[in-house]
């Protein structure tokens, strides 16, 4: 159990240093959307939508506090996706090859079930409730009253 700790521990290492140029861009991308547009989503930022995965780092801000009901009823799919997630490190650091045949129906069915949660959530509880809110700040809109801006100026 040791040793298979041990050579997980070292995988991981091996790809964070593997990875480490993406995980930096990712990580000031973040820091300059933040900056820029005060968020980080591209759906709210482009259009003032919400994501089908908005509201999730709330969820796991919560959950990290054990206030879980508060999590589930912000985003209920953050709980299948810790599953999923759990899936892929067994596979990826404990060598559990056999997963291969549970990781991609997983997949498959969690992919649905936030599709799913994401339009019943546009159709039936958008915009009044989080984390399914209109962003009205946002780069769509202003191409749209720049356009009409400069149809007005001719």
């Amino acid at each position: 159990m040791i040793s298979a700790l041990k050579t997980a521990g070292r995988l991981f290492l091996e790809d964070l240093k593997r990875f480490r140029r993406e995980i930096l861009i990712a990580l000031i991308a973040a820091a300059a959307l933040q900056l820029i547009f005060g968020k980080v989503c591209f759906t709210r930022i482009l259009f003032g939508l919400p994501c089908p995965f908005c509201g999730f780092t709330r969820a796991a801000a919560l959950s990290a506090v054990f206030r879980f009901w508060e999590a589930f009823c912000l985003q209920p799919m953050l709980f299948p996706f810790a599953v999923l997630l759990a899936l892929l490190i067994l596979k990826r650091y404990f060598g559990l090859k056999f997963l291969r045949f549970v990781i991609l129906p997983y997949l498959c069915a969690f992919t649905v079930g936030v599709l799913a949660l994401y339009f019943y959530r546009l159709f039936w509880v958008f915009p009044p409730k989080a984390p399914v809110i209109y962003d009205g700040n946002n780069l769509f809109k202003d191409v749209i009253n720049f356009i009409h801006f400069l149809q007005e100026g001719t």
